[in-house]
């Protein structure tokens, strides 16, 4: 089993790519554990943090008729500045899929992002 962390900070939009390569021996899959994110000041914009799952065969095209919304979360609702999602049946990619993550940051707030992936849909 094995765990894998991907961080990104700033505070411009967000726009994150997971991806488990599509060449090579090993890794062909990977469950989305967890995402964390925490911002300087709760924002007052209203707009979406997605969570979009992406299969190869259609992301390369950049189609998005097979996109599917794993989370969307309008974090002016609530004032959230701290999110954490951990999916009770984390979601699969294979080779070439992509977990896409974003959110447009109008209010520029200074961001901390963390997901964690893992070949084992317990996370562990």
């Amino acid at each position: 089993m094995t765990i894998f962390r991907d961080n990104a900070t700033g505070a411009l939009a967000i726009s994150k790519d997971i991806t488990v390569p599509v060449s090579g021996q090993g890794q062909v899959k990977r469950y989305l554990v967890s995402v964390t994110l925490h911002l300087s000041a709760a924002p007052t914009t209203s707009e979406a943090f997605t969570i979009t799952k992406k299969p190869y065969d259609v992301a390369t095209l950049g189609t998005t008729e097979y996109d599917t919304i794993v989370l969307s979360e309008d974090l002016s609702v609530g004032a959230v500045d701290d999110l954490v999602f951990t999916p009770t049946k984390p979601p699969l990619i294979i080779k070439g899929d992509v977990f896409s993550i974003a959110y447009p940051n109008t209010d520029t707030g200074t961001y901390g992002l963390e997901i964690i992936t893992s070949d084992n849909p317990n996370g562990s």
